[in-house]
Formats: C-alpha cells, sequence, structure tokens
C-alpha cells in the first residue's frame, strides 16, 4: 500500500503564526514548537531534540525570493503528525541545507515538522519542498499578514487530488 503524505490534511489555522518575531533559528524553533505543545501534538523536549539536530543537520533552503527552513527531530518527543508554519517579520539565519552549518540562509518562511513515524520524514520533506519551488507561493506566503490568508494560500497551491 503506497504510504500518502497529505499536506492538506495537516495544514492547520492555530497552527500558523505570521509576523513572528525572532531574534535567531533557536527563538524560531522554540515559538512555533509550543503551537505544538499547547495542542498537544509534541512533548515538552522536541524544541530542544530540534534544536540539537539543527546544529548537525541544517534545514535551511536557498529558495526564491524568500528563504525558507524545515526544521525537524526525531519521533521520540511527538505525539502525533503535524505542521507549524512561521512566517517571519523579519528573516533569520538557519545553516544550509547540506553544509554544516557555516553557510548561512535569511529564512522568512518557517515550517516546523513533528513526524511521529520515521519513515514518512523523508517523503513529507519532498512534499513540502515541492511546494516551495514556486517563487509565486514564497512571495504570496511571505507577503500575507493573518494566519487565516497563510493558509489560504498554502491551500491554493496544494494539489487536491492524491498521487497515484
Amino acid at each position: 500500500m503506497p504510504m500518502q503524505v497529505d499536506l492538506v490534511d495537516l495544514l492547520r489555522e492555530e497552527m500558523i503564526a505570521v509576523g513572528l518575531d525572532c531574534t535567531n533559528a533557536e527563538d524560531v524553533i522554540r515559538q512555533l514548537a509550543s503551537l505544538l505543545i499547547e495542542r498537544d501534538c509534541v512533548e515538552d523536549g522536541f524544541a530542544e531534540d530540534v534544536i540539537d539536530r539543527e546544529k548537525v543537520y541544517p534545514t535551511g533552503l536557498p529558495t526564491r525570493p524568500v528563504a525558507v527552513a524545515l526544521p525537524h527531530a526525531d519521533p521520540d518527543h511527538v505525539k502525533k503528525t503535524s505542521l507549524a508554519l512561521g512566517v517571519l517579520r523579519s528573516p533569520v539565519a538557519f545553516g544550509e541545507m547540506g553544509s554544516d552549518g557555516s553557510t548561512t540562509v535569511q529564512a522568512k518562511i518557517v515550517i516546523l515538522m513533528a513526524i511521529k513515524e520515521r519513515e514518512k520524514q523523508v517523503k513529507m520533506l519532498q512534499a513540502i519542498a515541492r511546494v516551495f519551488q514556486s517563487p509565486d507561493v514564497l512571495a504570496s506566503l511571505a507577503a500575507t499578514h493573518h494566519r487565516q490568508e497563510a493558509l489560504q494560500v498554502l491551500l491554493s497551491y496544494l494539489p487536491t487530488d492524491p498521487e497515484p
């Protein structure tokens, strides 16, 4: 049976923060993790797991017109698969994916992934990366002022039919 990774089912208005005011990547991760903790999707240690993983395996992507970051961690502190989206007021530095972290990108859009099933992590990353390959999605999302607006932007770009 094929594994279905459906972003549409994971996007929730209450898991979106627009205009986040953060000073660095750790701050972004902690603020987004708090959305997941409040909704009982992850345990308290989740943010620390993500921060520790980010130091070894950076997740910043130099997408255009704005950079994104896709921080995540192993499922140790994940209660249920979920996503938290942050659109930052001002970009913050995230280590560039595939580097040792010394190369950074100024990420303005961050999706914090909490994935319970370890085997779904790669497929989820691929699904999100596909959406963020579109400059239109990134520009529209970066220009949003409300979480309802951000959700509508994402939903309008996501395929509604499951992939075969």
